[in-house]
């Protein structure tokens, strides 16, 4: 919502505890990109849900998939 066109973020898939996010955009690969990622677990706060970054996955300059484990 606040960074789009920049970068868009879409749920490839939610299982268990685990969340995995698509990250496209023209962010390129600055040092902002992993503050966008890092915007999710702060909105997901907002709802009670506490994520955790597990991994990022680097699929090209413009796209990155992000694991989140929920934490309990």
């Amino acid at each position: 919502m606040y960074r789009s066109p920049e970068a868009r973020a879409e749920v490839l898939e939610m299982r268990d505890d685990v969340v995995i996010i698509n990250f496209e955009g023209s962010f390129c690969d600055t040092c902002g990109v992993y503050d966008w990622i890092e915007d999710i677990v702060y909105e997901a706060e907002d709802f009670g849900i506490k994520l955790k970054i597990e991994k990022v996955i680097d699929f090209d300059y413009c796209r990155k998939v992000v694991i989140f484990r929920i934490v309990h």
